[in-house]
This record gives C-alpha cells, sequence and structure tokens, in this order.
C-alpha cells in the first residue's frame, strides 16, 4: 500500500491566510477615524423642586411714622389752606389758601387726594377765592362744610375782599351754598370740628370778631351759641380738632386776642360745656396743624410757630404730639417734615394717614410738599429661590429678608433680579397684595397695596447650564427623562433633581460619573454598561463619565465595516485556495508528480 501524501498547497494557504490577516490589521490600523455622531436637541428647561414659602408668622406693626409723597404736578404752594376728610367719597378735600407771604391773594382750587393720588377738580360753583377758612367734615350731614375765612366777598370779580361768615358744602365733588340763620360773625384763622358728643359742629376763636367770636354751634342751618357758664379766652390761629377718644372738641394753643399773648391752654369742649386739661402739653405756639386721626385713636398735632420781640425771628416747630384720653403725649419721629405753621391737615380716609401740605417755615413759604403721617406697617420681602432681587420703591428699597415700615397705601413697585432666572410669581400675605404691570427679562413693574403688616414673597425659576462630558472615552450618551444628551453638548435645567441615566457605546464600560460646580450625584445602580442615580442641580456644574477602557478610535472589533472587510478578505483566499487545489488535481501523474489517490491493485 502506497503511503499518503500531505496537501502541498496547505502550507501556502497558511501563507495566504496570514497575509489576509496582516494586510486587515493594516486597513484598520490605517483607516481614519469617522468620529462619533452627536445629537444636536437641547432639552427644555426641566422644573425643579418647589421653591420655600415665606414664614407664617406675620411681623407687628411699627412705630407711627411721617412720610414725605411725591409733589403731585400742578399743587400750589399755599398757606393756611382748608383741608377736610370725605368719607362718602375717599378721599381728602382741600380748598383755597393763601398764596402770598402777606396771605391777600388766594386760591379757588379744589383738590382731592386718595391714597397719594391728587386731582383737581373743575366746579362750576365755588366759594371763591379765600385762604384761612375754617372747614370740617359734619357726619350729620354727610358733607364737608366750610365757613369764612379771608378773600373774595363778590366771586368771581373780587372787587371785594375782606373777611367772610358765609357758610357752604361739598359732596360729590361739588360745592353748594349752604344758607343759615344766626348772628355768627365773620372770622378767619380760627377753628370748626365735629363734636361728637352733639352731633353738631362748633366753631371757635378767629381773627376779625371785633366784638368776640365766642362758641358757636352749627345745629341744623341754625348757628348758636350755646349757654355757656365758664370758656376759654378767645384765641386766633389756635388747634381745634375732634377728639374721638375724649367724647368732644379739642382746643391747644394760639394767640389771646385780648392780649396778643401766647397759649399753651388745653381746654375739651363736650356735651356743651368747656373744661380745662391740665397736665404736660406742647410749648407756646400759634398755627399749628391739628386733626383727629382715627388710625392712631387721637388727636395728632405737628408744628406752628412763637414769635416775640424777645426772640425774634423766632422758633418754629417740627414736632408731633397725641392727644388721648386726657393727656398729651410727644410722639418721637426720625423723618418729620420740615419745621413749619399755618400748614393744612386731615386724614385721608381712603388709607386712614394723616395729610400734610403746605404752610410757612425756615424753608420758605410757602411749601408745596405733602407729607402723611399713620401707623408703620412692616413688610418684609423673600425671595426664597435666587436670594438676588430686589424691591424698589420711590422712597426706597427693600433687601430680601430685611423688614422695611411703610404706611398703609399704594405704592408703584419694582422687582429687579439677576440674570438667569425668570420671575414665576409675586405671593403677597393677607394685608398685602400686589398688582403687576409691565415685566421685563430682568424686572417687573407694578402696585403694591399696604393694609397691615405682611410679607410679599416672590418666586423664580432659576435656569443653570449642566455641561456633559466624557473621559477616556468618546461615545457617552446622557439620559434625563426622554432627552438624551450626548458629550460635549448642553442643557439647561432648573433648580431641583433628575433621574439620570449615563450609558457607553459597546465595547467601552462606565466605572463611574463625577460632577462639578453646583452639581451633586448620587449613584444608585451600575449594570449593563449604565450607571443610574439622582442628579441635584442648584446652579451651573458638569457632569463627566469616566471610563475603564477607552472606545477604539477607528474600526472596532464589531464595527460593520471591519467585519466585512475580514469577511471579504476570507472569501478572496479560499477561492484562491481552490482554484490552486483544482489545477493541481488536472496536471498527469510524473515520476515527479505521482498521484495521490489510492494504489491500483
Amino acid at each position: 500500500m502506497a503511503k499518503r501524501r500531505s496537501c502541498p498547497w496547505t502550507p501556502r494557504l497558511a501563507a495566504v491566510a496570514l497575509g489576509v490577516v496582516l494586510l486587515a490589521s493594516a486597513l484598520v490600523v490605517a483607516s481614519p477615524d469617522r468620529g462619533t455622531p452627536t445629537l444636536a436637541a437641547m432639552a427644555s428647561p426641566i422644573r425643579g423642586s418647589a421653591l420655600a414659602s415665606a414664614p407664617a408668622s406675620t411681623p407687628a406693626a411699627g412705630p407711627d411714622l411721617w412720610q414725605a409723597d411725591p409733589t403731585p404736578p400742578g399743587l400750589p404752594g399755599l398757606y393756611y389752606p382748608s383741608l377736610a376728610s370725605d368719607p362718602v367719597d375717599g378721599y381728602a378735600v382741600l380748598y383755597g389758601g393763601c398764596t402770598s407771604v402777606e396771605c391777600n391773594s388766594w386760591s379757588n382750587e379744589t383738590w382731592t387726594d386718595a391714597g397719594g393720588v391728587w386731582t383737581q377738580l373743575n366746579t362750576t360753583v365755588s366759594p371763591g377765592a379765600r385762604g384761612e377758612a375754617q372747614m370740617a367734615w359734619d357726619p350729620t350731614l354727610s358733607e364737608v362744610v366750610l365757613f369764612g375765612g379771608v378773600g373774595c366777598r363778590n366771586p368771581p370779580t373780587c372787587t371785594e375782599s375782606g373777611t367772610l361768615n358765609d357758610t357752604w358744602t361739598f359732596v360729590h365733588g361739588a360745592w353748594a351754598a349752604y344758607p343759615t340763620t344766626g348772628a355768627v360773625p365773620a372770622t378767619e384763622e380760627g377753628g370748626l370740628a365735629f363734636d361728637p358728643s352733639s352731633g353738631n359742629l362748633v366753631l371757635f376763636g378767629g381773627y376779625g370778631c371785633f366784638s368776640g367770636c365766642g362758641t358757636w354751634e352749627l345745629v341744623g342751618r341754625a348757628w348758636t351759641e350755646p349757654n355757656l357758664t365758664t370758656a376759654p379766652a378767645e384765641v386766633y390761629g389756635e388747634g381745634l380738632a375732634e377728639d374721638g377718644s375724649d367724647d368732644g372738641v379739642l382746643l391747644f394753643g394760639g394767640v389771646v386776642s385780648s392780649t396778643g399773648s401766647y397759649s399753651d391752654a388745653t381746654w375739651l369742649f363736650s356735651k356743651g360745656a368747656w373744661t380745662q386739661i391740665s397736665g404736660e402739653s406742647p410749648a407756646l405756639r400759634v398755627d399749628p396743624t391739628m386733626g383727629w386721626d382715627p388710625t392712631i385713636g387721637s388727636v395728632l398735632l405737628f408744628g406752628g410757630t412763637y414769635v416775640t420781640l424777645s426772640n425774634f425771628p423766632g422758633v418754629t416747630y417740627a414736632d408731633t404730639w397725641g392727644f388721648q384720653d386726657g393727656s398729651w403725649t410727644e410722639l418721637s419721629s426720625t423723618a418729620p417734615p420740615g419745621a413749619r405753621s399755618e400748614a393744612g391737615g386731615a386724614v385721608d380716609p381712603s388709607t386712614g394717614n394723616f395729610v400734610l401740605t403746605g404752610g410757612c417755615g425756615p424753608g420758605g413759604c410757602p411749601y408745596d410738599d405733602v407729607w402723611t403721617y399713620g401707623v408703620a406697617y412692616t413688610l418684609e420681602f423673600f425671595d426664597p429661590g435666587t436670594t438676588c432681587a430686589l424691591l424698589d420703591y420711590a422712597d426706597g428699597h427693600f433687601t430680601p429678608g430685611t423688614p422695611a415700615n411703610l404706611q398703609a397705601g399704594t405704592y408703584g413697585m419694582t422687582i429687579t433680579w439677576c440674570a438667569g432666572v425668570t420671575l414665576e410669581s409675586v405671593t403677597p400675605s393677607a394685608d398685602v397684595a400686589f398688582t403687576p404691570g409691565l415685566a421685563s427679562a430682568v424686572n417687573e413693574t407694578g402696585e403694591l397695596s399696604l393694609h397691615g403688616s405682611g410679607t410679599l414673597t416672590a418666586d423664580f425659576v432659576a435656569t443653570f447650564p449642566v455641561l456633559w462630558a466624557e473621559n477616556g472615552g468618546s461615545c457617552a450618551t446622557f439620559r434625563l427623562g426622554g432627552t438624551s444628551y450626548d458629550a460635549g453638548s448642553s442643557a439647561s435645567l432648573t433648580n431641583g433633581t433628575y433621574l439620570l441615566v449615563a450609558a457607553a457605546c459597546p465595547g467601552a464600560s462606565l466605572t463611574g460619573l463625577t460632577v462639578s460646580g453646583s452639581l451633586t450625584f448620587t449613584q444608585s445602580s451600575a449594570a449593563g454598561g449604565n450607571i443610574t442615580g439622582n442628579l441635584t442641580v442648584a446652579g451651573a456644574g458638569q457632569v463627566t463619565a469616566q471610563f475603564s477602557v477607552a472606545a477604539s478610535a477607528g474600526f472596532g472589533l464589531t464595527d460593520p465595516w471591519f467585519l466585512l472587510a475580514i469577511a471579504a478578505v476570507a472569501i478572496v483566499a479560499v477561492g484562491g485556495a481552490v482554484i490552486v487545489w483544482r489545477r493541481r488535481r488536472a496536471r498527469p501523474p510524473t515520476a515527479a508528480n505521482p498521484p495521490t489517490g489510492p494504489a491500483e491493485p
């Protein structure tokens, strides 16, 4: 039996296969990197966790205070103007006043003040130009009543002037003459106030009463003199006001008509009788501003002047006093109006604040400024989401968490915040209201209404850039909810916590995620090449995927193009081997090429 011979082309086939492998390796090394496809989609801002709310407790009211109001356009500078409250129409009413230092020219304008909004009324009928008139609100008539003063006796020509004794009423924006009976004398620079004990208006004192001004009550349409057993000395330039806490009319100061001396006496008229009040009182003065302030439950007195030959040019006061339950108390104020006398004053019923305007003092005559006095309510402003906002108003601004004192009323406000955040809402407490107006990317204007102590909370949505990166690989994907991000891209996220899934491409392995900036990451699982956990965003930052084995830079072992190349080379190699074998079989046997089949018997 002949010995079987081995296949002679086997070494050649092995050599060809080795060459194919070397060629494929060379192709893999030489092929350029195609790069990793990048997703261009950016996620919309995702809302984070809810912002903190304002404290539940409400700050208590602060001390009473004076506050300067913006000077109304067109309001003339006046002294001895008449000012009274009109609760039926919801405003304070100003009429007339002297427009010259000598008080020989007067105004005939009617103005109203509701919450700091001053409006001049165009009335078809008016009492005529005058100053130093006595004016007060009469709850019995539900009208403002004006009496006397000095000015024009025959409006509108005004060819005659002097001290007046006519009576007028005002309500619903209109003046009307109010005919009365009784021999009430003409008077100026006196006092008129409502007496809660009788329901009548009381007129006392004044200048120009040659036979004595006396005490008068308006009962219906009749001026009547009560039967008095005792009475204060006749004075002019006194303070006279309703005193709701003592159920009567309060009188203070003035100049005694018979002697020209100053008075610091305090008297109360109640139930038809005068009673002098002893105890501490303001200093001697004339022409203070005085009125009943129901908000603080006290008669309020401000300013006045005291001038004699011995102390010329005299003293003009800027002190504030309150009279309540039979005694005077000086009220402190850090920023009162400038010292003055002969100013008008009354309560604005829309806010409950006492309004003061006009008068004369060392700083000028007459003044045209406006001041209000009222309870200082404490307002606190919060912006728990950013702590970068300011609440500005005409006279200053609030910083978050810092209490500020404001009177009741309505204020134009602007909330300003830092870049990168958006105002979502403004939440006031019960006694505070905010009406939004114009808004921009960094501020919003509106109106703040304050009727008590409280808080104002601004809720913001803050969005921060978060960058996605990788270290050691080139194909990491980051998924938040239904949105995926490639390494090298970024997302705009709000404050909050998000479920994050990070994945690597096949052939690479993630070992962990690192974060920087204002980010934190808490890993919950790592399986199948993915890492899952909670990403908390409190500001800008970067998330970086860490790899243990870098992904191939070009054809990978599982790359379809690489597999196709190997298959093609293998096909060529096998085909070549088959051709060589067939040719080999086709040659005739020779001594040098014996047959390879089995020997014949």
